[in-house]
């Protein structure tokens, strides 16, 4: 899936001769590992807004903290919850292949299946001195320690 499959579902969303930074020239601002879930959402916004009658405005979508974030103009309930289920699927998801993931820290939280967080670690030389690759691995991210067992 390329992010014009995506744009293509629901086109009036992004706008583009309003949008700044234009999918077709930035790229959606995450890895292709989450299109799925993004496909999904947007199919889910397009839905809302043929029930309400109304057109909704992408301002932004982004990885921060290691999940997706997805940013509406006049969002409503539905479409918050919407979000939610996305922003929380991407949690599980490997950003950049699609697999069952969690979150990684190595300076940067990322959430990654094991093979694309080792290939992550390898590419960035400056990491290796003065980081462990299983400390990186196993640190939970979410409460600051070791974790009990490893996935």
């Amino acid at each position: 899936m390329e992010a014009k499959d995506i744009v293509a579902i629901y086109p009036e969303l992004f706008r583009e001769e309003e949008r700044e930074y234009p999918v077709e020239e930035y790229g959606l601002g995450v890895g292709r590992g989450w299109y799925s879930i993004l496909a999904d959402l947007v199919r889910e916004v397009r839905e809302i807004d043929e029930a309400r009658g109304t057109r909704s405005m992408l301002v932004q979508v982004k990885e921060k903290f290691g999940g997706l974030r997805f940013y509406l103009q006049d969002t409503t309930n539905d479409h918050w919850e919407a979000i939610s289920r996305a922003e929380s699927r991407s949690l599980e998801t490997c950003e950049d292949c699609g697999a069952p993931g969690r979150m990684y820290n190595d300076g940067w939280v990322s959430t990654l299946c094991r093979d694309d967080a080792r290939k992550r670690w390898e590419r960035r030389p400056e990491r290796k001195a003065d980081l462990a690759w299983e400390r990186c691995w196993r640190h939970d991210v979410v409460n600051n320690s070791e974790p009990a067992q490893e996935n």
